[in-house]
C-alpha cells in the first residue's frame, strides 16, 4: 500500500483521487445517495475514477465555456512548451489550475446529480435507466477526452519533430 501510494503523482492527487473523494463524500451529503464500501483499496479506485470524470467535465466544458466568455485566456501551447523548460514553476502553477478548474467541475457535477436525483425521483424513473445513462455518459465523455489528448500529443510530437529538424539543419551547417 505504502508503495501504491508513493507512485502516486501530485497531478492525479490534486486533479483525480482528492475531486473523486470529495465527490463521493458530498454526493452521500447533499444528495443523500449512499455509496459505500469498507475496502480501501477500492474507495481509491473509486475515488480516482469519479476525479477523472470531474476533472474531464472540466476539460471538455467548464475550459471552452469560460474561455468563450473570455473568463481565461491560455498562452499557445507551444509558447507554454517552450516556457516550461525555462520556468519550471509554470508546470506546477498550470497542475495547480488543472485542479481549480476541477473543483469548478466537481460543483457542477454535484448539481447535476441532484438535480438528477430529484427528477428521478419525481418522474419514477427505472434505476436501469440511470444505469445505461450513466454507461453513455461515460462512454461518450472519454471519447471526446481521448479526442483532446490525442490533440495534445500530436502538437507536442509536431514540435518536436520541428526542433530534431532545426537541430539536423544546424549541425549540418556546422559541419560542413
Amino acid at each position: 500500500m505504502e508503495n501504491l501510494l508513493e507512485k502516486i503523482s501530485s497531478y492525479s492527487l490534486l486533479n483525480n483521487i482528492i475531486p473523486g473523494a470529495v465527490f463521493w463524500y458530498l454526493c452521500q451529503k447533499v444528495c443523500n445517495l449512499t455509496l459505500s464500501t469498507d475496502n480501501i483499496i477500492e474507495n481509491i479506485l473509486i475515488y480516482y475514477f469519479l476525479g477523472l470524470i470531474v476533472s474531464c467535465i472540466g476539460s471538455l466544458i467548464i475550459e471552452p465555456v469560460y474561455k468563450k466568455i473570455k473568463m481565461i485566456t491560455y498562452a499557445k501551447y507551444s509558447d507554454f512548451l517552450d516556457a516550461v523548460k525555462v520556468d519550471s514553476k509554470i508546470e506546477t502553477l498550470s497542475e495547480i489550475n488543472n485542479a481549480y478548474r476541477t473543483m469548478v467541475a466537481l460543483g457542477l457535477m454535484l448539481a447535476l446529480v441532484k438535480i438528477y436525483v430529484y427528477l428521478s425521483t419525481e418522474l419514477n424513473l427505472n434505476f436501469a435507466v440511470t444505469q445505461w445513462l450513466i454507461i453513455i455518459f461515460i462512454f461518450i465523455l472519454f471519447s471526446f477526452e481521448h479526442k483532446k489528448q490525442t490533440g495534445y500529443i500530436r502538437e507536442r510530437v509536431s514540435k518536436a519533430m520541428t526542433e530534431i529538424q532545426t537541430q539536423h539543419t544546424n549541425q549540418q551547417h556546422n559541419n560542413p
